[in-house]
């Protein structure tokens, strides 16, 4: 775990980085409140090096600058790998609507500058009745799908899988390739594919242009994503405060729901809101798990079962229509990246199977196949 101390100052190094970018005074200034060490820690945890490096109103010192400007120039040498896979896929799956999120395209919105989140896998969305050669498309470039992703596709658990989970990952020269078929584990919480790409804007990322989320849209995903690891990512929230700054960003087809105003009123006491945003009824009922998270290694569990009972709890928050609430119960009673080793073609013999072997498995079963 971090310093809890650690941590309450990188957050208000990070409110004050995000001050300086639109020219507002500083808040907090380095005066030793931390071992260097654990503050260090806690800048490379939340993946903040590049922001906070480069606000000299901080005056850190040069030993940690020195380290934090390191880490920042190497997130950015992988991030121009990053803008080279993003090419590629863009290449691979010309002729197929699709849309490059996160990433660079959002480093683009977010900053202008495509290397500016540093490096990442490349997520692409694209409809799910494209995904059967998106996927052919991607295989025929030496990618392949990572092994708990793996489903025969004459079988119901791959009807089952497009239907319970939302991506698949595929690993090879290019890197990870996140495919998604959905924005969200949800089916109702955010739009569908079609609506996203009514709404589409395109981006210059490195030698390609690619279509990507609208402002609002990508407003609206920053604020769910954030919310998937309880709050946890600085760097998350960070994004959620540089796409507030953009008046097109509340203009979404929806209002607010009430897991929204959560996330947003997580970035205001954590890492603060840009000045002018728009009122909103705030609600402080992730801010106590929020702070809890930030302090987590990346990958923690608790105890087994957490996994699968977190990534419920965000979807009961997410979206509480019909169809997700009986995904929700679907995705406890069968995972499904746990179940796809099933090639049974109808859904009573893969069924029984998968809760024989979920009965004979721990709690955790989703976490230890």
């Amino acid at each position: 775990m971090l310093s809890a101390a650690a941590v309450s100052q990188v957050r208000r190094a990070v409110r004050t980085a995000l001050r300086a970018e639109t020219g507002e005074p500083p808040l907090w200034r380095w005066s030793g409140q931390v071992p260097a060490q654990d503050f260090v820690a806690a800048v490379l945890r939340h993946r903040v090096a590049g922001l906070v490096a480069g606000a000299e109103a901080l005056e850190v010192p040069p030993e940690v600058h020195e380290q934090l400007a390191s880490a920042a120039r190497l997130d950015r040498m992988d991030a121009m790998a990053h803008l080279r896979a993003v090419a590629e896929v863009a290449g691979v799956l010309d002729g197929i609507d699709h849309l490059v999120v996160k990433g660079a395209p959002l480093a683009v919105q977010t900053t202008g500058d495509p290397t500016a989140r540093g490096a990442a896998d490349v997520d692409v969305l694209v409809d799910t009745a494209d995904l059967p050669v998106a996927l052919g498309r991607l295989a025929a470039r030496d990618l392949g799908v990572r092994r708990e992703h793996a489903v025969d596709r004459d079988s119901w658990m791959w009807r089952y899988q497009r239907w319970a989970a939302h991506e698949v990952t595929l690993d090879g020269p290019l890197g990870s390739v996140d495919l998604h078929w959905r924005l969200d584990p949800t089916h109702d919480g955010l739009p569908g594919f079609a609506e996203l790409w009514s709404r589409r804007t395109k981006v210059d990322v490195g030698p390609v242009t690619v279509a990507t989320l609208g402002v609002a849209d990508a407003f609206a995903h920053a604020l769910r994503h954030a919310a998937q690891d309880d709050w946890g990512s600085l760097r998350s929230l960070v994004d959620v405060h540089r796409l507030a700054r953009d008046p097109a960003a509340w203009r979404g087809p929806k209002g607010l729901a009430r897991l929204d105003r959560t996330s947003l009123t997580v970035v205001d006491a954590t890492v603060g809101l840009p000045d002018g945003t728009p009122a909103f009824r705030r609600t402080s009922s992730g801010l106590a798990r929020a702070v809890s998270a930030q302090r987590r290694p990346v990958r923690f569990t608790r105890f087994p079962g957490d996994a699968a009972m977190r990534a419920a709890g965000y979807t009961l928050a997410a979206s509480r229509s019909p169809r997700d609430v009986a995904l929700t119960v679907a995705r406890i009673a069968l995972p499904p990246l746990r179940v796809t080793h099933l090639t049974d073609r109808g859904p009573v013999s893969a069924i029984a199977r998968a809760l024989l072997a979920r009965s004979r498995r721990s709690p955790g079963w989703d976490e230890h196949r």
